[in-house]
């Protein structure tokens, strides 16, 4: 069964809630907790928005980097590049042009 779309505001908090989890990633490693809270979140944000292809492809490949860099179990390396494409998420959810796919 999948699960309802989000609205737009409900993605602009899941997306202010794990950039700090994901900063936190670059000096230490996740807690148990924090990283079953980006995992969780990573779960809201694919619900998607209706009418935001591009978004939606975006939040996929978000957090297909999250989970296959390595960043929920303690490899710092790629949290930069993570938080960088959240940045770039809540540019899209505010940019006039972020409904259009492409």
């Amino acid at each position: 069964m999948k699960l309802p779309a989000v609205p737009t505001i409900t993605a602009r908090n899941t997306l202010q809630a794990m950039w700090p989890l994901i900063f936190k990633a670059r000096t230490r490693p996740l807690t148990e907790v924090e990283a079953d809270e980006v995992r969780r979140l990573c779960e809201i944000l694919q619900r998607g928005i209706p009418g935001r292809d591009a978004y939606n492809e975006a939040v996929d490949n978000l957090c297909m980097s999250v989970h296959s860099s390595g960043v929920l179990t303690g490899n710092a390396e790629s949290a930069d590049a993570i938080s960088d494409k959240i940045d770039e998420l809540r540019e899209k959810l505010d940019s006039p042009d972020g409904n259009q796919t492409g």
